[in-house]
């Protein structure tokens, strides 16, 4: 029994129907007439002014258009009803009332009379508008940042986001410890502009890193008052996401901001949630690879201080000879004033012992400094020297050490520091291996050109190598411990001998330089290792020592350090060059001098390491007195961020501590030649 009394009824209800359907449901006659049309349709479409007697065809109510959909490009789905007598389905493009153009699917329906002819087709709209652009934007985007990494990665996804998304701005950061963004790729009115980093706190993308997308279309000043940086942008609308890590953890956030208000913002999330999970990836790979680099320095840093530890004795042992030297000499010279030969005879033995111990030092402080690579193209040969050279000053006795095949073998590109670490490491497993009986250790260094692969080297590319051969006479490796020898922490020494990371460091670092690293090993017979190291093409960078005739000179020193005796041998050997010197061993009474009389002093010549202002303070404010002032800083930390300080504040001549009479004279003479 139906429940409707009358038609009407029954009318009202399939209209009611019809019109809470969110899709348009339009039904056309025979002539393409619009005879029905439910209430999504009306408020989609626009109701265009050509349609004349209230009568309104298709093409003229969804394409404002006034003929039929023609051609493959746009077939009439109306047309394929009528002539397939079946339901349809074709993706068209529609017009809103605001004359926006939308994709949509076009299901097509016949309804057929009594006689089974058909009498009307009803036809219903799906927007897909939004998953189409959708598809379109990842794609776009996605070809646009497929082949880029890191950096590269941001910038180009930044860049991208912005022209799919027609926004003027769009930013990518990274959630640092101290609640503060900082970004690595920022896209400003059609361009890359530099890195900046900003305080979470009263901005957006505090509630996006803890919670999760935010969409703020309009009026995004009025909600965060305190934010300086939507204020620069002239910002109207934003809407970020937050980057996650492998861990399900935010690391950081992706935004886009407009100086307009944002619509199509459902779009616009299901973007930014696509690339903030590449983006998130990215940024934890980059992170890994930063702690990756730190921790590989820590290895190397904890590997030489394990080694200067097995050489502490050696090296204590021959500089107390040297000291020793420098003592008795001394005494000597002392009691024999009246013998005016033999004193300069004993000077010289001084000097000698002195200059030995500075270049121990020098050696100990080049191998121990912790820094990053500073690759330059040197002559390994020097390296080699510099390593026999530890060696014969820190190996017992018992220890013969021999340099073999030390010919001249060309340029290698690398950091030379790390070069002299990789031998050095082998060198002191060597000893460790011949510590019990001695023995002999051998260096050699050649010239070798690999043309084909041979079976033990089936991973080299051809090409042209320097070989460091390290060889001892030892107790060598059973096969058991070979298979392990690369292994961080694996070792065979006893407790406090050694850690086990010498030969994982040195691999790492031969690979680093596209080196090789191969070893063979007897037991009982010896060990030798055997590094290949690309021969390069390239001028040697390395600073080589020139001898020279230093001049005398003429002018004005103010001369500070707070050790006396270094200041008395300072103002001796400038006054023997021709210098008037003042000396001070109180850094702030020298800057009082200096104040009362700024232009009586040619150079100052000032220690780095002082009690109450430190040289490069002192440095300061003599130059905020007198800013064209020629300043030198003696410093005995060989350390690049010594050097940087230093430098930072206008100062270019640096002496390094300690320095020779010629040393300082030429400083002081180079200095007062340029100003």
């Amino acid at each position: 029994m139906s429940r409707f009394s009358d038609f009407s009824e029954r009318k009202k209800f399939l209209v009611d129907t019809l019109d809470a359907i969110p899709k348009s449901v339009l039904v056309l006659d025979k002539n393409y007439n619009v005879v029905f049309a439910n209430k999504h349709a009306l408020n989609t479409h626009q109701i265009p002014q050509s349609a004349s007697g209230g009568l309104i065809k298709c093409f003229q109510f969804s394409h404002n258009e006034e003929s039929p959909c023609e051609g493959d490009s746009h077939v009439c789905p109306y047309k394929k009803v009528l002539q397939s007598g079946k339901i349809e389905q074709v993706t068209h493009v529609h017009y809103d009332n605001n004359g926006k153009k939308k994709t949509v699917i076009v299901t097509a329906t016949p309804l057929f009379n009594e006689k089974k002819q058909i009498e009307y087709v009803v036809e219903t709209s799906e927007d897909i508008s939004t998953q189409t652009n959708l598809e379109t934007a990842l794609q776009s985007v996605f070809i646009g940042t497929s082949t880029e990494i890191g950096v590269g990665f941001f910038k180009s996804l930044v860049k991208n986001l912005a022209k799919v998304l027609n926004v003027k701005y769009v930013l990518l950061g990274e959630l640092t410890t101290n609640d503060k963004i900082i970004t690595h790729a920022v896209w400003n009115d059609n361009k890359i502009i530099n890195n900046f980093e900003y305080d979470l706190k009263g901005t957006p993308c505090e509630n996006v890193v803890n919670t999760s997308t935010c969409i703020y279309p309009n009026n995004i000043q009025m909600l965060f008052p305190e934010d300086e940086l939507l204020v620069d942008m002239g910002a109207v609308s934003y809407i970020g996401t937050p980057l996650t890590d492998s861990d399900g953890r935010s690391n950081g956030v992706l935004a886009v901001l407009d100086v307009q208000p944002i619509f199509n913002d459902d779009l616009t999330t299901q973007l930014l949630s696509v690339f903030a999970a590449r983006a998130g990836a990215e940024l934890g790979r980059k992170r890994s690879e930063e702690k990756q680099k730190e921790l590989e320095v820590q290895l190397i840093q904890a590997q030489k201080i394990e080694s200067l530890g097995t050489l502490a004795g050696g090296i204590a042992h021959d500089f107390n000879n040297l000291l020793g030297a420098i003592i008795g000499y001394s005494d000597i010279a002392k009691n024999s004033l009246h013998q005016v030969q033999s004193v300069d005879t004993y000077l010289d033995k001084i000097l000698e012992a002195g200059h030995r111990a500075k270049e121990l030092v020098k050696q100990i402080l080049l191998f121990s400094k912790k820094s990053q690579a500073n690759n330059t193209f040197f002559d390994p040969v020097k390296t080699l020297l510099e390593v026999k050279n530890l060696l014969d000053s820190s190996l017992p006795s018992t220890i013969k050490i021999s340099l073999d095949n030390t010919q001249n073998v060309g340029k290698i590109y690398a950091d030379s520091t790390q070069i002299h670490q990789v031998v050095m490491n082998l060198a002191t497993n060597a000893f460790h291996a011949m510590e019990q009986d001695g023995g002999t250790l051998t260096l050699s260094l050649k010239k070798e050109t690999i043309v084909d692969n041979s079976l033990r080297r089936t991973i080299m590319k051809p090409g042209e190598y320097v070989l460091f051969s390290v060889k001892d006479t030892g107790i060598g490796m059973p096969q058991e411990i070979q298979d392990k020898v690369f292994e961080p922490y694996y070792t065979t020494k006893e407790t406090g001998k050694g850690t086990g990371l010498g030969l994982a460091v040195t691999h790492g670092i031969v690979s680093r330089y596209n080196g090789y690293i191969f070893f063979d090993s007897v037991v009982n017979v010896g060990t030798t290792f055997n590094v290949y190291l690309p021969m390069v093409k390239g001028e040697s960078t390395e600073e080589e020592s020139i001898e020279t005739n230093v001049s005398q000179g003429s002018g004005r020193i103010l001369f500070v350090d707070d050790e006396s005796n270094l200041a008395e041998i300072g103002k001796i050997n400038l006054e023997l060059s021709g210098y008037e010197v003042h000396v001070f061993t109180d850094s702030e009474v020298a800057l009082k001098e200096f104040r009362n009389n700024p232009n009586k002093f040619d150079v100052i010549v000032t220690d780095e390491t002082m009690p109450k202002l430190k040289g490069s303070d002192l440095a300061k404010k003599i130059l905020a007195i007198k800013k064209e002032q020629p300043i030198i800083i003696a410093t005995g930390y060989h350390e690049a961020s010594t050097s940087e300080l230093i430098h930072s504040i206008g100062i270019k001549n640096i002496l390094l501590k300690p320095y020779s009479k010629e040393e300082l004279v030429q400083s002081v003479n180079d200095i007062l030649n340029i100003f």
